[in-house]
């Protein structure tokens, strides 16, 4: 670089480390907070209006509660709660069922593993071998299977519309969490986006030359290590930009975007608390209050 200004080449370099631009003698420009235009659309909706870490306590408050017990009737008076908040906030939300797939399916899984291998107690209804099916390992799954949907579910929903930028914005501004390490975090997260991007180009390029009727072992492996190769270019360039912008040298940075946490945001985090409450005292109530600690 500092042979190509030499030789009278005109180089505009944008960067954040000072000792750079000391070290090349370079005339510096410094652009303030405003100069330059954005066009940003606003969102939309009740979540993506909402602050990211009253939804984490949202979703916090209740799976404390819930893992402080064990039973049927704690998982069910909460997930019943949670339904019927479900469409003040539930609307505008693209493939929820797709969503919910995975909370669903590891719901049931555990469900079967539990009522199958789960600690015998009360009637035994199937002996054979290891599987034991009785009266205490049913209650149990069905109890593990509400407090997974119980917990998972609201996760799912509450950060179905969260973008991943204001999260980060959140978490430095307001959780007074590390710069460096929550930029970094969100570089990451970002890569693994156009990273699944590149894995569906890729397949369409496949199909276009006419590869695609290989075997899936071979299609699988070829994707992989194009994708590998891609994303190993593209974390190099990630890191040459955030070298260039002296990412290791301060450690506070400025912000595009001011997090703000209004006051009623915090009804989020008082609802969650009434929701995991009244779960439990529900549960004590009737008696069927299961301490996991006790």
């Amino acid at each position: 670089m500092g042979e190509a200004s030499a030789a009278g080449t005109a180089i505009i370099l944008a960067t954040h480390d000072d000792a750079l631009v000391r070290a090349l003698k370079a005339r510096e420009i410094v652009l303030e907070p405003g100069d330059t235009p954005a066009v940003e659309i606003p969102p939309t909706g009740v979540l993506a209006t909402t602050n990211p870490l009253a939804l984490v306590g949202a979703a916090l408050v209740p799976a404390v509660a819930l893992l402080s017990t064990i039973d049927v009737v704690s998982a069910t008076v909460a997930l019943v709660l949670m339904l019927a908040c479900l469409p003040l906030i539930g609307r505008g939300i693209q493939g929820l069922g797709t969503r919910m797939l995975p909370v669903g399916l590891a719901s049931v899984f555990s469900a079967l593993t539990i009522a199958l291998y789960g600690q015998s107690s009360g009637e035994v209804f199937v002996q054979w071998g290891l599987v034991v099916v009785s009266e205490g390992s049913l209650d149990l799954a069905l109890a593990t299977a509400l407090r997974i949907l119980a917990i998972g579910g609201p996760a799912v929903i509450l950060f179905s519309r969260v973008d991943a930028t204001r999260f980060a914005d959140a978490l430095s501004q307001q959780a007074r969490l590390p710069e460096n390490f929550v930029v970094g975090g969100l570089s990451g997260l970002r890569l693994l986006e156009v990273v699944a991007g590149d894995r569906e180009v890729r397949g369409w390029m496949m199909r276009a030359r006419g590869m695609g009727e290989r075997s899936v072992l071979r299609r699988v492996v070829a994707v992989a290590l194009t994708i590998f190769v891609l994303a190993i270019r593209r974390s190099h360039t990630l890191a040459m930009a955030m070298e260039a912008r002296a990412f290791g040298l301060h450690s506070t940075r400025t912000h595009y975007r001011t997090s703000v946490f209004p006051r009623r945001d915090y009804l989020w985090i008082v609802g969650g608390g009434l929701i995991g409450a009244l779960a439990v005292t529900a549960a004590v109530m009737t008696g069927s209050f299961h301490a996991i600690l006790g």
